[in-house]
């Protein structure tokens, strides 16, 4: 599976929290789960709040199918940019749709 196939999977925007992306992503500790999502190797959050951030279940479930399909951590880290990138032109569209964004 190309990366565009993972990218197409995942344009859905259901928050989850830390814990619930760390055990989709079969990551146990919280250290574990900072620093991978430093190098790219998870998507980052969406700040909700001032002390809240929260996960694009989507996005963590397209970097597990990574994952599985054996890609390499520069793949990985390729996909997770290009999730990023994606998630914020579908949320940039949106407001720009809805005449929140000039």
């Amino acid at each position: 599976m190309h990366i565009d196939q993972l990218l197409n999977t995942s344009h859905e925007f259901d928050f989850i929290t830390r814990d619930e992306g760390k055990i989709i992503a079969g990551i146990n500790s919280d250290p574990s789960w900072y620093r991978a999502v430093r190098a790219k190797l998870q998507p980052s959050g969406v700040k909700i709040a001032s002390n809240s951030t929260r996960y694009i279940q989507s996005e963590i479930l397209a970097v597990k199918m990574a994952r599985i399909l054996n890609y390499t951590d520069i793949q990985v880290k390729e996909l997770v940019i290009a999730l990023e990138t994606k998630r914020s032109e579908l949320a940039n569209s949106l407001l720009t749709d809805l005449n929140l964004l000039h």
